[in-house]
């Protein structure tokens, strides 16, 4: 008798951890034991209780079987892991971002604001990748607009949602009329970015360095040359 309740004791934690883990949609880890699972939802009772509870799964994350096999429920939010076993609150996948860039302190080229629309793809808390398209004006020739389209590579130095990062982007911007044409175009720049409460965020860039080629005309117009010019920008953007 005294061996059979030894070897209960001993089978008893791993019983206990042997449950079905839950990730709800706000990060929520619940510890079950699931009875159903279909397509829409779920059937679960928590530990020492007989009471069935439902879930649907379009408010769930993962669930994590006891047998170690994985069902992705939510495709665009994503659970990691903490190395202590505890589960980190979800992040959104997808990001659409406007965002109002002023670029100044520039020779030839002059000053120009450009409103851009960017979508970009997370592929971990770290590091997204993104393309943008924009729209502007010179600032000191009206008359003249600008349009253009960018690539965008982005390092969050920490994983949380308010975070300082490093973005770097790759694009091209000419303008609309007369005006010297413009080319391709590189930039880095220091940004931070935070959260708000009710959903989306609000990030600044500054300061952001380019290098901007363009298209230069000789004194009687019988010839052209590219030439570039580095200048400084300032960015302020929001996501949803």
């Amino acid at each position: 008798m005294k061996k059979i309740l030894v070897i209960m004791l001993l089978l008893a934690p791993i019983t206990a951890k042997s449950q079905d883990r839950i990730i709800t949609g706000n990060g929520e880890v619940l510890n079950v034991t699931i009875l159903r699972n279909t397509e829409e939802q779920v059937e679960f009772v928590y530990p020492d209780e007989t009471a069935v509870n439902e879930l649907s799964k379009s408010s769930i994350n993962k669930i994590i079987f006891s047998s170690g096999r994985e069902e992705i429920c939510r495709s665009d939010l994503s659970v990691t892991p903490a190395a202590d076993g505890a589960v980190e609150k979800p992040y959104r996948r997808h990001q659409i971002s406007l965002q109002l860039e002023y670029d100044w302190i520039s020779d030839y080229l002059e000053e120009s604001t450009m409103l851009s629309v960017m979508y970009s793809y997370k592929f971990t808390r770290h590091f997204q990748m993104g393309v943008g398209v924009g729209v502007g004006i010179m600032n000191e020739r009206d008359e003249y607009g600008q349009y253009g389209a960018f690539l965008r590579t982005k390092y969050r130095f920490r994983a949380r949602p308010a975070s300082g990062y490093l973005v770097a982007d790759y694009g091209y911007k000419s303008t609309f009329g007369s005006y010297n044409p413009l080319g391709t175009y590189y930039e880095f720049a220091l940004g931070y970015e935070f959260p708000f409460r009710n959903g989306g965020g609000m990030y600044f860039q500054l300061p952001g360095f380019k290098n901007q080629a363009y298209v230069s005309y000789s004194h009687d117009n019988r010839y052209s040359y590219t030439d570039s010019e580095i200048s400084f920008t300032a960015t302020l953007g929001f996501h949803f």
